[in-house]
């Protein structure tokens, strides 16, 4: 019964954080309809039956059934029955504020605000996982030259002045106080010989290394003490490993660099030896956490921009993949909205054990993904999306001619049959990702 209560709980996180979505979507037809004077009549977020609505002075505020999609619609059906009943071949406005009265710019305009309104969004969310304050993992600068670990790292410069769990203090008159950030003061040298003043066993020296093809040999230091395991295991919290297949080890690269399909490990705990023999590792080191914030709030707001651009590009190539099936099968690569919201709500709450930031931080960084994709999805010229919408206006702008009453209506069937269909496939998803299959 738990398990079915907190499956619902992640599909509820999920659907909310959906909405969100889609509500900035409609939000920014609504906005731009009423921006170029057009009255937009009603405004839904949900598609299919009224659950309930808010009559406003200009426009009707609307909750329906399926969550998954919202619309405007905008004034214009009183000018559309009169052009059918007449039989005209082009719209007669008579309605002040008429979506006909205005040209295909202004529909264009109010089409390509959807997935406009999608990008910012997500430009803001990515903005914001880079200024919030989330736990990260810190490592002191110690360092191993990679040379001692041959196995794992063949063909590296040997770096022989520097020893296994050396500190570095300074890297090129920089003060370095973690791992993180000597690793950017190296990857930002380019090859250059680096200066470094390096603390062992309290003896300060200072000694110069060079670079092979841009790398340095030096890979981080970590103790052998487990920090966290994954039940169930023989392993505990505070395990400190001192062999592995009977050769001594003072260093993780020490277990990695002599493993073997079964591996032998000797372990300390509380004052005592214990021998485990197993096949994998089902635990991770000891690490320190401490909160930080990525950015500042100005170059956040670009890392935001960056980011959204750098996703919106990648679902198009993913999305050029599968329709050219170049990538995985279609429905591998294609998750339904049930398991899309569940996996959004069951990722937020992991992040919630951690702290409410990091949960906070999931949430709006997956919200994030989810309006690119909205926003690449509305961009496809079908008759359904607002990419069909904007490619008719754009060659209304072209032609200087106006769709007819009577096309407008059988562009708008294609679009409905087409929306069917797609809801359909959307649904079979959804039952496929509920059953498990």
């Amino acid at each position: 019964m738990a398990y079915y209560l907190s499956r619902l709980l992640y599909l509820l996180i999920g659907l909310f954080g959906i909405s969100l979505v889609l509500l900035f979507h409609e939000g920014g037809h609504f906005m731009m309809a009423r921006l170029l004077k057009i009255d937009v009549e009603v405004f839904s977020i949900g598609m299919g039956p009224k659950l309930f609505s808010i009559q406003g002075r200009r426009t009707e505020l609307r909750l329906s059934l399926i969550p998954f999609g919202g619309y405007c619609s905008m004034k214009g059906s009183t000018d559309l029955t009169k052009a059918l009943k007449d039989e005209a071949r082009a719209f007669k406005v008579t309605e002040q504020g008429s979506y006909f009265g205005t040209t295909p710019l202004v529909r264009f305009m109010i089409f390509l605000a959807g997935p406009l309104a999608n990008f910012l969004l997500a430009c803001i969310l990515f903005g914001l996982t880079a200024v919030i304050p989330v736990e990260t993992i810190v490592h002191e600068a110690r360092i191993v030259p990679a040379y001692l670990y041959e196995r794992m790292y063949p063909d590296v410069i040997e770096q022989k002045t520097l020893k296994e769990r050396d500190l570095v203090l300074e890297c090129n008159g920089t003060r370095v106080t973690s791992w993180q950030e000597l690793e950017t003061l190296i990857h930002a040298s380019r090859g250059e010989d680096l200066e470094l003043l390096v603390d062992r066993d309290g003896s300060i020296f200072r000694t110069t290394i060079h670079s092979r093809d841009g790398r340095y040999g030096l890979v981080l230091y970590e103790d052998t003490i487990i920090g966290r395991v994954v039940e169930p295991s023989q392993f505990e919290v505070g395990d400190r490993i001192v062999e592995m297949n009977g050769v001594p080890v003072t260093c993780s690269l020490g277990v990695y660099d002599n493993a073997r399909d079964i591996n032998t490990f000797k372990v300390e705990r509380d004052g005592r030896t214990i021998i485990i023999e197993a096949d994998n590792y089902p635990f991770a080191w000891k690490t320190e956490l401490e909160k930080r914030s990525q950015s500042t709030f100005l170059s956040g707001a670009l890392t935001g921009a960056v980011k959204a651009k750098d996703n919106f590009f990648l679902t198009l190539h993913s999305l050029f993949q599968v329709v050219t099936r170049r990538g995985r099968n279609a429905s591998e690569e294609i998750t339904g909205p049930a398991k899309a919201a569940s996996s959004i709500g069951s990722i937020t709450l992991l992040g919630m054990k951690t702290s409410f930031a990091s949960g906070f931080r999931a949430f709006i960084y997956l919200l994030a993904i989810v309006s690119i994709s909205l926003c690449v999805a509305n961009i496809l010229p079908l008759p359904s999306f607002d990419g069909g919408q904007m490619l008719v206006n754009l060659l209304q702008m072209i032609t200087r001619r106006d769709m007819s009453p009577r096309a407008y209506v059988v562009f708008h069937f294609m679009g409905l049959v087409c929306t069917l269909l797609i809801m359909i496939a959307m649904y079979s998803l959804t039952i496929r990702d509920l059953l498990g299959i």
